[in-house]
């Protein structure tokens, strides 16, 4: 019997192999950790693959526990996003401009009863090939406008058929005619 745990001993220290190894690990830390750290490194991707599926499989689940938490926890989240908000801004600006402009045309297309699509700029940039779609010259990747050729203000729709990139200056001075 195990010296320790009372249950059938394996090693010739009288302790069986659990205790065994607890007491190895007391002994010898960081002889574990490294052990440790080379069998879960091979690990480490795989577990964040499974963890991601599994995310994607309860998404609704994450959703709901957040919410509720969220509600709980009002002033921790608005505490959160005002420390932290700006700088993801900072280091996302294109995805919060791609946001914001999204929200916009949401909020506007509820308004009339329009159907919008979610514009990627960079997918428009990639199809128009770089090019103004008004004044046929070459747009700079970092500096362009997504110009609606049937302008929203005249009924048009927020979707891929109907924009196209364009130069700041161009666009404004095209303004809402077709």
């Amino acid at each position: 019997m195990c010296v320790e745990c009372q249950k059938k001993p394996i090693h010739a220290l009288g302790l069986c192999q659990a205790c065994y190894s607890r007491k190895r690990r007391k002994e010898n830390p960081e002889h574990a950790r490294e052990l440790y750290r080379r069998t879960h490194a091979n690990r480490r991707e795989a577990v964040k693959i499974y963890r991601k599926q599994y995310h994607q499989r309860n998404k609704e689940a994450f959703a709901a526990n957040y919410k509720a938490w969220a509600e709980k926890n009002a002033d921790k989240v608005k505490n959160y996003r005002r420390r932290y908000w700006p700088q993801w801004k900072k280091r996302n600006l294109e995805r919060y401009r791609a946001y914001q402009s999204d929200y916009q045309r949401i909020r506007d297309s509820r308004l009339k009863a329009q159907t919008v699509e979610r514009i990627d700029r960079f997918k428009v940039y990639e199809r128009d090939e770089g090019i103004c779609g008004i004044c046929k010259s070459y747009v700079d990747k970092e500096r362009f406008t997504i110009d609606h050729i049937f302008p929203l203000s005249k009924g048009g729709l927020h979707t891929y058929s109907n924009v196209q990139i364009a130069h700041s200056l161009c666009n404004s001075r095209k303004g809402a005619t077709i």
